[in-house]
Order: C-alpha cells, then structure tokens, then sequence
C-alpha cells in the first residue's frame, strides 16, 4: 500500500468520526429506501464519506470553511458524495433533504435560536434530524472547554436539546450514548502516531460497561 493512501485509510477510520458514522448507518440502512443526506458542517469529510457507502445514498457535505472544502474533495471523493462551500442558514432555505446530520457542532453554530427554529421548520414527513452533541457533564468537554476558552456557544444536556426540539413539534425517536474514550489530554497516545485510533477504540469498546458517554447521538422527526 502506498504511503497516501496509507495515510488516507487511518484518517477514514478515525475516532471518533468513524464511530458516529457507524451509528448513524445502522439507523439509516434499517429505513430501506433512497436517501439524499446533509451533513452540515461536515468538515474535513469522514462523516459524509462513510454514510456515502449506504446503498441509494446521496450525500451532500457543506461547510462555510473553504479550506475544508478543498480537503474534502482532496480526501473523501465519491460518485455519490458532492461538497460545496455554503452557510449552514442558505443551505437550510434552499435545499431539501431526508436527512440531515448535524454532528458534534450544533454548539458551536451561531445564532442558535434561528437555526432550531428553521431546523424544526425543514424537517417534516418522513425526513429525519439526527444529531449528536457532547455531554457537557463529562471530563472530556470540561477540557475541551479550557482549551477552547470562548469558543462555547450552545450548552445543552440530551433532556434539555429534546424539550427544545418537543417545543417546536418534533418528536426525539431514539437517544443513546456514544463514545467513552477520552479525546482530550491524552498527551501520551502521540507515541502512537497515526495509529492512535485504534488504541481509542479498543478502549471505547473495553470502557463502556462503566463509564458515562462523551457524545450523545439523538434522531429527530415530526
């Protein structure tokens, strides 16, 4: 295997995209019928890349951040699988979708109070909403939160982001944990290099009997 696209594979698998990703098929698959999907942010892709391999799927990745943009085109390309540089608000107003998929960001999205109402507005039938947040109770968000001082917008626990949504006439299907190894402060697993995601979904696998989650992943519909 050459080193690209040695390196492309650890990225595709990496934690704890591939883990949301993962989930989110396993939902998806069971709905049976042609999908068009929206992951917005989607970054630098992995998320979208996996859910493009869900059979009759098109998957649609935007992202303000043009450099992400240009990675997703670089890393995670697909016949099915398209990006594009767009506001999260044009997007919303302007596209239709079954399904979208706002993952570990809706905390981070300005104007929040906007953006659930036109969420809530958009999602209708049979589409659906799937998201997931971090659990602000837990040590990882903690360090996150001092190492991004500021950066916090949303803080929602799972209870509180279902009765906000409730509010607005959607409906929570399904809500469950997801993620129990830790990201953030583990300086040692450098020594690991490329390879640290394997090492952090051993432990994910090994620490979930005892420890609470460090994500939730929540479907919505109407």
């Amino acid at each position: 295997m050459e080193i690209n696209s040695l390196k492309k594979n650890l990225f595709t698998y990496s934690y704890p995209q591939y883990l949301f990703a993962s989930r989110i098929k396993h939902f998806l698959k069971k709905l049976n019928r042609p999908l068009e999907i929206i992951d917005i942010p989607c970054g630098t892709g992995e998320i979208s890349y996996h859910l493009s391999k869900i059979l009759h799927a098109a998957v649609f990745g935007y992202d303000i951040d043009g450099k992400k943009i240009a990675l997703c085109n670089k890393l995670f390309r697909g016949k099915n699988l398209h990006y594009e540089r767009q506001d999260i608000f044009q997007v919303l107003e302007q596209k239709s979708f079954d399904v979208l998929c706002i993952i570990n960001s809706l905390f981070l999205l300005p104007d929040t109070d906007k953006l659930i109402n036109l969420i809530s507005e958009k999602v209708k039938g049979d589409n659906y909403l799937i998201v997931v947040i971090p659990n602000i109770k837990s040590e990882n968000y903690k360090i996150f939160q001092k190492e991004n001082a500021g950066i916090n917008i949303f803080e929602k626990t799972p209870e509180e982001l279902i009765m906000i949504f409730e509010s607005k006439g959607l409906k929570n299907i399904s809500s469950h944990g997801i993620g129990y190894s830790k990201i953030y402060g583990r300086k040692f697993l450098q020594i690991f290099g490329p390879f640290k995601f394997i090492y952090h979904h051993i432990e994910n696998f090994i620490q979930k009997p005892f420890k609470e989650p460090i994500y939730y992943l929540m479907v919505f519909n109407k």
